[in-house]
């Protein structure tokens, strides 16, 4: 056979034919010859059956539709683990306020209008989520609370995944949803799913992945750690990895290790792309409520953070900036600053660095400020700024020569 011929459109469906009739021509492997008593299942065959075949020159490549993009794709399953404190419920609200309004995310982008489905199961919707909304931000009118599902005498039942599915796709469908929130996923799973097995995980995350592919909306499951600390970062979210494992993106949340009040969105997984450029937050006050305050990119990834959260400490970035720092300085705080960029730390964590090693600041009359160490000086931290005192960045501005 001439493969050439078969990127041709008409000769393709002729395959598909012609290997649909071989299929069940004799002696060939059909529903009735399989031994439905073995490992294939034990569903009995159907007549007449077989495959559906089709060629992919008749798939028209697609590009991936992202909410936030390179973090939450439309048509798609995001998973957002980590452990409590942390803000996972709040960046979901926080991912809801910029969509209903269309404000630009933190790294840029602005998305269109949409509605939110969010089921949540930890939070009070009249003292936590509508004060959080609102404080991010978002239109309430947009964001459509599940309550349950609804009997014929008014009272509800718990809302149970994924034997209600028809009845989410129909709200997706009714209320024109882009996007639906389950925080946290395993209080709406079925008590029949055992989450630690991975046949009923992928059963029961397999209609929700249809579904997200099927309307179009982005999915968001919130989950929790597990205890495992030694286990690698990909097996650390709640349950089977078969969770990570139909999730075609899976976020990790956790603390910032070099800033006691700051958080970490990073990207453990990404099907669709690149893993994204990781992100540092700090939760905030904002009236009688909280919410996120992003803080720029962080050079630390999932894989990092998970491991110092668990204690296997991986060095710190702060370590290699003040070995950076030392080789340097002295130099123009901008230009170190921009070397360091280059050689991969933040300007956040050369501050941090630099505050750390006792930094001084020198600053001519009109001109740019220089970064020195003290050590460069023939001076000890503690000898150049006095026993007891904080080792803060000490300024001396120079006016004419002399030194302030």
């Amino acid at each position: 056979m001439d493969t050439t011929n078969l990127t041709d459109s008409t000769n393709a469906h002729n395959l598909h034919d012609d290997v649909g009739s071989q299929l069940g021509a004799a002696g060939a492997v059909t529903p009735e010859s399989i031994d439905t008593q073995g490992d294939v299942g034990h569903r009995a065959p159907v007549t007449g059956s077989k495959l559906d075949l089709i060629s992919l020159a008749d798939i028209k490549p697609e590009n991936v539709a992202w909410l936030w993009p390179g973090w939450v794709p439309f048509g798609k399953v995001t998973i957002i683990e980590g452990d409590p404190g942390q803000g996972k419920s709040q960046i979901t609200l926080d991912i809801a306020a910029r969509l209903t309004t269309g404000q630009p995310f933190p790294t840029g982008e602005s998305p269109s209008q949409g509605n939110v489905i969010m089921l949540t199961s930890e939070d009070g919707l009249a003292d936590t989520v509508r004060p959080r909304l609102d404080a991010a931000g978002g239109d309430p009118a947009r964001v459509y609370a599940v309550r349950g599902m609804l009997r014929n005498d008014g009272t509800t039942d718990p809302l149970t995944l994924p034997i209600d599915i028809g009845a989410l796709r129909g709200a997706i469908i009714g209320c024109g949803a882009k996007l639906v929130i389950l925080d946290a996923l395993v209080d709406y799973l079925g008590p029949n799913v055992n989450t630690w097995k991975d046949s009923d995980v992928r059963r029961a995350l397999g209609p929700i992945a249809r579904l997200a592919e099927e309307t179009g909306v982005a999915v968001v499951l919130v989950m929790h750690l597990n205890k495992g600390t030694e286990r690698a970062a990909m097996y650390r979210g709640g349950g089977s990895i078969a969770f990570p494992g139909v999730a075609r993106m899976v976020l990790v949340v956790a603390p910032n290790p070099d800033e006691p009040e700051s958080h970490v969105l990073s990207g453990l997984k990404a099907n669709l792309g690149a893993l994204p450029t990781s992100l540092s937050y700090s939760i905030v006050e904002a009236g009688h409520a909280s919410r996120i305050h992003w803080e720029g990119e962080c050079s630390y990834n999932a894989i990092e953070l998970l491991a110092q959260s668990s204690g296997a400490h991986p060095p710190r970035k702060n370590d290699g900036a003040k070995k950076f720092l030392d080789q340097v300085l002295p130099l123009p705080k901008e230009e170190a600053i921009e070397q360091g960029n280059h050689a991969g730390y933040t300007k956040r964590t050369l501050e941090r660095a630099f505050k750390d090693l006792g930094g001084l600041t020198t600053k001519e009359f009109g001109g740019a400020a220089t970064w020195r160490l003290p050590s460069h000086e023939g001076l000890g931290a503690v000898e150049a700024f006095g026993e007891g005192r904080d080792h803060a960045p000490r300024v001396e501005v120079a006016l004419k020569g002399v030194t302030q």
